[in-house]
């Protein structure tokens, strides 16, 4: 495709150039690569992967129907690829959904069955991350013996992962998070 600028007799005649030019040429032929990322991704695992994506955006803007939807989808999907750690990473977000919305029990249930998923997947860097999560809850209602009790563990789960967390509230929020429990009780 070529965009011409300007205006009168030569932009016309450049363009009509253009125009001829690539009329005589083949249409080239559709690669792998081009047509796999235009189409939906396939199976399970993808689709729902792809559902969490959804899921996030739709948290983010505030569509709780949707996104309480894709993640049903999604865990549906997770559940019958017999993925546990995509099924944690579903309750996960469903956990982050419902502390959005101020609904802290259905919040701490959530996150409490992501613990428990990600310890059945043996992957102690998502069950750092859900005790993480615990922890701020706990701590924004006021629960500080829990709040501590949960960031001790997600240390713990942090150190068995071998540092290996991709969530930088579990890699740099930790400590700080101890200070600012001290800072409540003084």
């Amino acid at each position: 495709r070529l965009i011409v600028a300007g205006s009168g007799v030569g932009a016309a005649v450049l363009l009509a150039v253009a125009a001829a030019t690539t009329a005589l040429l083949p249409e080239p032929e559709p690669t792998a690569a081009i047509s796999t990322a235009a189409s939906p991704p396939t199976g399970d695992g993808p689709r729902a992967t792809a559902l969490l994506g959804i899921a996030k955006a739709a948290i983010a803007e505030g569509r709780t129907t949707d996104a309480r939807r894709a993640l049903g989808e999604a865990d549906a999907l997770f559940q019958r690829a017999g993925d546990l750690h995509g099924r944690g990473t579903a309750a996960l977000r469903r956990g982050d959904l419902e502390a959005a919305l101020g609904q802290r029990d259905a919040a701490r249930t959530a996150y409490a069955g992501a613990r428990e998923l990600y310890k059945r997947a043996a992957d102690a860097g998502g069950e750092a991350v859900a005790w993480a999560a615990l922890g701020d809850l706990d701590r924004d209602a006021g629960r500080l013996d829990s709040a501590r009790t949960a960031y001790r563990e997600a240390r713990a789960a942090y150190d068995r992962a071998g540092g290996m967390v991709d969530a930088p509230h579990v890699v740099f929020g930790l400590n700080d998070e101890a200070v600012e429990i001290g800072r409540a009780h003084v």
